[in-house]
């Protein structure tokens, strides 16, 4: 009986050129989904002022009082 020995070869570039594609092409997909994330998390706890929290308060001087408002990472103070 004569046993046959299969032929074993090295990896041929290519595969190799295929599966770090793969690898890299999954890191990419990572990072975009973090950065959606990321994103998503962010927008969601500034909430829909984009100019940041707008606090209140009056505001008392020789001419009676006045409400002012300060808008927070705008640098705007109104008068109300």
């Amino acid at each position: 009986m004569k046993f046959v020995t299969p032929n074993l070869q090295k990896p041929s570039p290519v595969g190799l050129v295929v599966v770090v594609i793969l690898v890299v092409a999954i890191a990419v997909v990572v990072v975009v989904v973090v950065v959606v994330v990321v994103v998503v998390v962010v927008w969601t706890i500034r909430g829909s002022n984009p100019g940041g929290t707008r606090f209140s308060a009056t505001v008392h001087n020789g001419s009676g009082s006045h409400s002012a408002f300060c808008t927070m990472g705008t640098g705007s103070l109104s008068r109300g």
